[in-house]
């Protein structure tokens, strides 16, 4: 019984060690706590477009010292999507294309104007 109790003990002091120095590794690489990634957006009704976009852009932001490089922003936003918004997408990161994105935010661009609701304000008129 003595000697399970010693090994809960020193086995307890064994993961706060590599714990602390886990953590301090953590804030010496200057590595942001790893946001989750966002649902991936499909045709915009799960999840709704604007709620994709806040949490992409607050995944971006919070961890911009892990996404520092625009070509990994792109990458990770493509990665995130599927379906019909992955087919908005599509024609302009091939190679073959004359107009390759530059930016993540002419990527966002696309997908705005192919899931914002151009009605909005007549339907909220129309509720009214």
């Amino acid at each position: 019984m003595v000697e399970r109790d010693e090994y809960k003990t020193a086995y307890a002091e064994t993961q706060l060690l590599s714990r602390d120095s886990t953590v301090e590794s953590i804030r010496s690489s200057g590595k942001s706590e790893k946001m989750p990634d966002s649902q991936l957006l499909t045709d915009s009704k799960e999840p709704k477009f604007k709620d994709w976009v806040i949490d992409m852009k607050g995944k971006f932001m919070v961890n911009a010292n892990r996404f520092g490089d625009d070509q990994i922003n792109r990458g990770h936003l493509v990665s995130r999507t599927r379906g019909l918004a992955r087919q908005q997408l599509r024609a302009r990161p091939r190679e073959d294309a004359t107009d390759l994105y530059t930016s993540f935010e002419q990527m966002f661009k696309t997908l705005t104007t192919a899931f914002q609701n151009h009605h909005r304000r007549m339907e909220a008129d129309a509720e009214l």
